[in-house]
C-alpha cells in the first residue's frame, strides 16, 4: 500500500535529479575548500543561475524561474550529502 500523501510528477523527478547531480558532482567536491575559506566559489554561483536554482520562486517577469514552492523544496532537499 503506497502511504505517500503525492507523488511527484515525471517532470518533478528529473528536475529533483538534476540537482542530486549537480550537488554531488559539483557543490558537494568543493565543500571542504569553501569552507576554509569561508568563501562561496563564484563560478559555483554563476551555476546555480545558470540552472535555474537561484530564484526559483521569483516569477519570470522579476528576473525569476517562476517555478513552484514545491520545486524550491526540491532543490533545497537534493542539495544534502545524502540526497
Amino acid at each position: 500500500m503506497n502511504t505517500a500523501l503525492f507523488t511527484l510528477t515525471e517532470e518533478e523527478q528529473m528536475f529533483q535529479e538534476m540537482v542530486r547531480k549537480f550537488a554531488k558532482n559539483e557543490i558537494w567536491p568543493r565543500v571542504q575548500e569553501m569552507d576554509e575559506k569561508q568563501k562561496t566559489d563564484a563560478g559555483l554561483v554563476s551555476q546555480l543561475f545558470n540552472l535555474g536554482l537561484m530564484g526559483i520562486e521569483i516569477p519570470v517577469e522579476y528576473g525569476g524561474v517562476g517555478a513552484s514552492f514545491l520545486s524550491a523544496i526540491l532543490a533545497s532537499w537534493s542539495f544534502r550529502p545524502s540526497a
